[in-house]
């Protein structure tokens, strides 16, 4: 189906696995995930030069890092960057009371966590 959230990931990226996880807790089905890196060395090596950055990533994220989640559901679509930032949104946004939450409340609590 179309699915109004997007996420873009990379298999290999730790930070993009915790936004995931978060969208699979709290809106699970609701999204769909999109590769956004490739690994360019012929020997799978990592490194920031040998990525291959699909344009949609380049559009939504100028520095070209996952995870990006991307919210389509309004008439303005919004692009959220950064792995913490990504799992507050979703929090915040499919979050109905404080025992689903993903992350405590207070500033304290959540530099704990």
């Amino acid at each position: 189906g179309n699915k109004q959230m997007e996420l873009l990931s990379a298999w290999f990226c730790p930070y993009a696995q915790r936004a995931w996880m978060a969208m699979e807790i709290k809106c699970p089905g609701q999204f769909k995930v999109t590769e956004a890196l490739k690994i360019t060395d012929p020997e799978g090596v990592y490194s920031r030069d040998s990525l291959d950055r699909i344009p949609l990533l380049k559009e939504s994220n100028p520095l070209g890092l996952v995870p990006v989640i991307i919210d389509r559901r309004s008439n303005k679509p919004m692009s959220i960057c950064d792995s913490l930032i990504c799992v507050e949104y979703i929090d915040e946004v499919f979050g109905d009371v404080d025992a689903n939450k993903l992350l405590p409340g207070g500033p304290a609590q959540r530099a704990e966590a």
